[in-house]
């Protein structure tokens, strides 16, 4: 059975760099399956980690070799046959919706195999939206867990009977207390809310976002409070239309520069009796960021399209990621693109009294990146990066 959730989605290049890992077909060839990563761990880290981390209870790892033993008694036999969707693994547990039926277990120390594995392992439990586990002796603090998984979060708490069970009242309230999950959005009226401004907002011009300060005073009813979870409408409507819609318009932008940029050389050329400005190069650089932006916003489209349909779908690692890295490679090659148009009018480019100016285009793209800054989208990408597969193929 396919798991949509690790569906391989079509992509117009591969990412690479901070974005993705150049080096995951070299090292899937190496470590095709889990028993290939734990030989290499032996040699790779120290003996204690590894003999910590592989171990289990009972005589020589009795618990350890009945799981293996039942895992492998399962056996997967392949349907073939056309399917016109893939099956949803999505499961509801406790009034919450994951992606899958399985998770992120408890682990004791899981920093000592790698630092900061904690930390990437809720990453990438949050963006696949199925459970992670924080241990009683994990590498974190269950206040930073729930910074970084919101959503899945769930805590194993130990028993600790002396004084009073002190320790697992303590550990208990702070898990209570930094539970974040409970974000909802509120439909308000006009007239139910006012709000006033607490700081300005003065950009040099920029007009893509804005970012003044409020204090909202609302009232209402409970019958406002939409019932569906917030990070659910987040992933399935806010997040992938506001990142469509935003690279989309970045593409307008680029194009009028294009345009402006073509008709700046035209009119040079014929001027100089069909001499080509010197800038001129700059404009076919300009074309193929153009057209490498197109492609980027017509796969981002078709992601969007083939996972809508789906419940959840857009919940999947996959699907999260390729929206996001739409909006980061929309913005920075819209940037290009109008950098590009600019160096090709040259000075003409500059001259806000004349019919070639590129000061607008150049305001409002350059905000581009830094609306949801492109360099925090990468950083919490990191774990799903590593734990996902790469679009290596042409087809979906």
């Amino acid at each position: 059975m396919h798991d949509r959730a690790a569906a391989v989605t079509a992509q117009h290049r591969l990412f690479a760099g901070h974005s993705g890992n150049p080096r995951y077909a070299e090292l899937h060839r190496h470590y095709p399956s889990i028993d290939y990563l734990r030989r290499r761990a032996r040699r790779r880290i120290p003996h204690f980690a590894f003999e910590y981390a592989d171990g289990g209870a009972g005589n020589d790892d009795a618990g350890i070799r009945r799981n293996w033993a039942a895992l492998a008694a399962i056996e997967l036999v392949p349907r073939y046959g056309v399917m016109p969707s893939l099956p949803s693994c999505d499961v509801e547990l406790f009034g919450r919706r994951y992606c899958a039926p399985i998770g992120v277990a408890p682990m004791g120390g899981p920093a000592i195999v790698w630092p900061g594995a904690d930390r990437c392992l809720a990453q990438a439990a949050q963006l696949a939206r199925i459970p992670y586990t924080l241990g009683t002796v994990g590498g974190m603090t269950v206040e930073a867990a729930a910074q970084i998984a919101p959503d899945v979060l769930w805590f194993q708490l130990y028993r600790f009977p002396d004084d009073g069970h002190a320790v697992g009242f303590d550990l208990a309230r702070r898990a209570e207390a930094a539970a974040s999950s409970d974000q909802v959005l509120v439909a308000f009226q006009r007239s139910d809310y006012s709000l006033e401004a607490t700081r300005g907002w003065d950009t040099m011009g920029m007009r893509g976002t804005c970012s003044m300060g409020y204090m909202l005073r609302a009232s209402g009813v409970a019958d406002q409070v939409l019932p569906e979870p917030y990070e659910r409408i987040h992933n399935q409507t806010m997040a992938p239309y506001a990142h469509l819609f935003w690279s989309s318009a970045w593409q307008g932008i680029a194009s009028g520069a294009f345009r402006r940029a073509r008709a700046f050389v035209r009119q040079a050329s014929r001027n100089s009796g069909g001499r080509m400005p010197p800038g001129a190069p700059h404009l076919t650089r300009a074309r193929v960021t153009l057209e490498t932006l197109r492609g980027a916003v017509q796969a981002g489209l078709a992601t969007f399209e083939r996972n809508a349909a789906e419940p959840g779908g857009l919940t999947a690692m996959n699907a999260q990621l390729a929206l996001n890295f739409l909006k980061v490679e929309a913005s920075e090659l819209a940037a290009a693109t109008v950098m590009s148009a600019m160096r090709a009018c040259g000075l003409a480019g500059y001259r806000n009294d004349g019919d070639f100016a590129m000061g607008r285009f150049l305001r409002d793209i350059l905000s581009a990146p830094i609306m949801i800054n492109n360099d925090r989208i990468l950083a919490n990408a990191e774990a799903a990066v590593l734990m996902s597969e790469p679009p290596l193929s042409l087809s979906h």
